[in-house]
């Protein structure tokens, strides 16, 4: 007979005159062993921390923590953060002054600002123009004007009061005509008929006819 790696397999054989048959099967069966595993959601792999701890203010200076201090932090550090050795997790503390100068705003190097900027010069440029023109044309112009409406309403108020005083000074020699008109009269009255003046006369100054 056959064999393979020592196991027999199907073959024929001749012994003598006869015949013979044998005939088998070999399986060949390996175990095996299919496992499925599912992990968490959200399971973290490695955590990386660094902290940095500002100086204390000691009389007035800045000055570092002691190292028992800085043990301290580290350990609450690891406390709030759940740092985990065998997961591979990184802790760094280090203590060091903060900068207590904020950057400096620099306006022109912003395109806005500098946009921002050219407008307003641009409107103070015009309002300068613009006072320019008005000390240097309008404001004579309207001045002249204003003085001349002035100079015309002295002017009107001098010749009202001119036209005032000749009406008067003409009424004063209206008045002083009737009065030579009438003394004329009188003295021809009186040439003529002295008596009737006399009689006048008296009735004017009898304090009986003055009181009636």
């Amino acid at each position: 007979p056959t064999a393979i790696n020592g196991t027999p397999i199907a073959g024929s054989a001749r012994q003598g005159q006869g015949s013979m048959r044998n005939d088998a099967t070999v399986n060949y069966e390996v175990d095996r062993t299919i496992s499925h595993v599912k992990h968490e959601l959200g399971t973290l792999q490695r955590l990386s921390v660094a902290v940095v701890v500002n100086y204390r203010d000691k009389d007035g200076e800045l000055a570092p923590l002691e190292s028992t201090e800085m043990d301290d932090i580290n350990a609450l550090v690891k406390q709030a953060m759940g740092y985990s050795a065998d997961r591979g997790d990184s802790l760094s503390v280090v203590n060091s002054a903060f900068t207590d100068q904020e950057p400096k705003f620099k306006p022109w190097e912003n395109p806005e600002y500098r946009g921002l900027a050219l407008q307003i010069l641009k409107v103070l440029l015009v309002l300068a123009v613009l006072f320019f023109l008005w000390r240097s044309v309008v404001r004579p112009i309207v001045q002249g004007f204003a003085n001349a409406q002035v100079e015309r309403a002295k002017n009107e108020a001098h010749l009202e009061t001119m036209r005032e005083q000749r009406r008067q000074d003409e009424m004063r020699a209206s008045e002083m005509n009737r009065y030579e008109e009438n003394l004329d009269t009188a003295r021809q009255l009186a040439q003529r008929d002295p008596r009737a003046v006399a009689m006048v006369l008296r009735s004017w100054m009898d304090p009986k006819n003055a009181k009636s």
